[in-house]
């Protein structure tokens, strides 16, 4: 017994020991430490007041568990360097970095609303004297300029008279009441910060910018910024393999059989196929593509998923001429726009998600790949300059801008559908605002009143998209077209389960979840001088609408359609084609 309390004697001298070892540069440097980790958590913390209903269901466990205990753990690993190195210019410069960086962060959001992103830091890089001049005098004297200033201000006269006081700090912190306790509970802090430096790991162990870890705006400034970086450094050597993929494929054979042709190629956002009247629901939301298919005019497709439920990877893999099913990656097959560019088609592309803050960093892995300048210069013939609202307002756009059209046209538009807030999607004016609450006939146990009417949004944002592919439709009617529309992916809006939006789902769901989240409405329209022209065509697809297929090997069918003769068009995986080899089955093996 005696033995044993004196281990445990020795033990508990041993761990004081190396806990006051721990704790003296942050008693030492406390000012430092404290005012470090407050310039570089203030920013996520910020997001919490704003988000409450958000956080407070998903993010606030993981801010105060994981990402602020980090930022602890970072900011003591600079506060050694500061304590043992004992040099003034390197711990003013480390202050500057920190507070340029929340200065950076919070002129982002005061301003513009953003947050620290890729697409920013890259700008940040690329923009010259000139236009940082022009910049900061055009927004340094806004409003949110000026509490910028006010709050760098702040913070410099709050490091001067801490600094200044900071041996009365150290002194007050030894002489602390329950001292142990709270070295104990702040090395416990410091502890679990390490301990989540996995994610650093988890960043750098990944090769493409596909699989990059999430990251939702609500870690620490470092964190962002180094995730950031990363990023921007894998989406460099991916495009620029990409592009030389692309050139080399523009030295190919490429021809048209057409003597003239419109290709019109639109891409949906977050259609739930249930809710279309085409695939058999109840309300009416399309009852102008409802009518086209009456007219013959129309051509529905109802085995048709998606290889992904993010609109980033479902982009990448559809616009590029890869299969999937071969593993082959996007990154390593030609961008097939180019290839209608090379045989002599003008190429345009309106986008209406070109500036969509949703997911930032996924976002900008999209738009460094469609908006790539080498890609761009090889692609397109034009492409939208102003921003959108709605989707509608891209295609008056277009029929008003677009330059140079020819006798052969590859049109994409990227739409922003019926994306999660789907209220936020369609004007509310009383050609839209048709369905409420009301008419929702579901009886789920779990729906209330203000549930239904999301879902009366959502079917009002699908009445919307109708009325947006009829006027795309309207463009091109009198002449030799082919409308080609599908979705990136599907959604949830309270359909089976108490969710919204492609929440992860459970394996006793996972054929419902499959459902909702990758089936996807996928159609063809052609006008009467195309069905005219091209009655064999016209045929095999009216043969393939029942077969399943997914949507990574569409530019099989683009090629198909538009009589494009390419080394890239491979029938076996072209829907329309009587050599068509569908997959295995739709419910496992179609989708990643």
């Amino acid at each position: 017994m005696f033995i044993k309390n004196k281990i445990m004697v020795s033990l508990k001298k041993y761990i004081i020991k190396w806990l006051k070892i721990l704790q003296t540069p942050i008693v030492k440097e406390f000012p430092f430490f404290l005012l470090f980790l407050l310039a570089i958590t203030i920013m996520p913390i910020r997001f919490i007041p704003s988000h409450v209903h958000y956080f407070f269901m998903n993010r606030v466990f993981d801010f105060f568990f994981i990402d602020f205990p980090r930022a602890g753990a970072i900011s003591y690993i600079f506060t050694l360097f500061v304590f043992y190195i004992r040099n003034r210019f390197i711990k003013i410069s480390l202050y500057t970095f920190a507070l340029l960086l929340f200065a950076v962060c919070l002129f982002l959001h005061l301003v513009f609303n953003k947050t620290l992103q890729p697409d920013i830091i890259t700008l940040i890089v690329e923009t010259n004297k000139r236009e940082a001049s022009e910049f900061l005098y055009s927004f340094l004297l806004s409003k949110g300029g000026i509490l910028t200033l006010i709050f760098l201000i702040f913070y410099v006269v709050l490091v001067v008279l801490c600094e200044r006081k900071k041996d009365k700090i150290t002194l007050f912190l030894k002489n602390l009441k329950h001292e142990k306790i709270i070295n104990l509970l702040l090395s416990a802090f410091i502890f679990c910060g390490f301990l989540q430096f996995g994610f650093y790991k988890e960043i750098v162990s990944v090769s493409t910018i596909d699989d990059m870890p999430e990251e939702y705006g609500c870690r620490d400034s470092i964190t962002t910024l180094f995730y950031s970086l990363y990023n921007i450094y894998l989406v460099n050597l991916e495009m620029k393999h990409a592009v030389d993929v692309t050139r080399l494929a523009k030295q190919s054979h490429i021809s048209v059989d057409s003597d003239s042709l419109n290709v019109v190629y639109v891409i949906g956002e977050s259609y739930i196929k249930c809710h279309s009247q085409l695939y058999g629901y109840y309300l009416p939301t399309t009852p102008n593509l409802y009518q086209e298919k009456k007219k013959g005019n129309l051509f529905v497709f109802d085995n048709v998923v998606s290889p992904f439920n993010r609109t980033t990877l479902t982009m990448k893999n559809t616009l590029c001429c890869n299969s999937l099913r071969n593993h082959e990656k996007w990154s390593d097959s030609p961008y097939f726009p180019a290839l209608f560019k090379k045989a002599g088609y003008q190429v345009y592309f309106w986008d209406v998600q070109k500036d969509d803050e949703l997911q930032a960093p996924f976002v900008f892995s999209m738009n460094t790949f469609v908006y790539n300048r080498l890609l761009m210069k090889e692609s397109y013939t034009q492409i939208s300059k102003n921003v959108f609202e709605y989707d509608n307002q891209a295609v008056v756009d277009f029929s008003k801008e677009a330059k140079g059209i020819g006798k052969h046209n590859l049109v994409i538009f990227h739409l922003m559908g019926q994306h999660v807030m789907a209220t936020k999607r369609y004007p509310h004016i009383s050609q839209f605002n048709v369905f409420s609450y009301r008419n929702i006939r579901s009886k789920q146990p779990y729906l209330n009143d203000e549930k239904k009417k999301m879902i009366a949004e959502y079917d009002n944002a699908t009445l919307y998209n109708d009325y947006v592919l009829k006027n795309i439709i309207d463009l091109f009617r009198d002449k030799n077209t082919v409308v080609l529309y599908f979705s990136d992916h599907g959604e949830e809006i309270y359909d089976y389960r108490d969710s919204y939006g492609r929440v992860v789902f459970d394996d006793n769901m996972k054929n419902l979840g499959y459902k909702y989240q990758y089936e996807v409405p996928f159609m063809i329209w052609c006008s009467d001088k195309y069905k005219q022209k091209y009655p064999a065509i016209i045929n095999n697809i009216k043969k393939a609408l029942h077969r399943s297929f997914r949507t990574d090997e569409i530019c099989n069918v683009v090629f198909h359609i538009s009589q494009l003769n390419t080394p890239y068009y491979r029938d076996k995986y072209d829907l329309l084609s009587p050599s068509f080899v569908p997959l295995d089955s739709v419910s496992q093996s179609m989708y990643n």
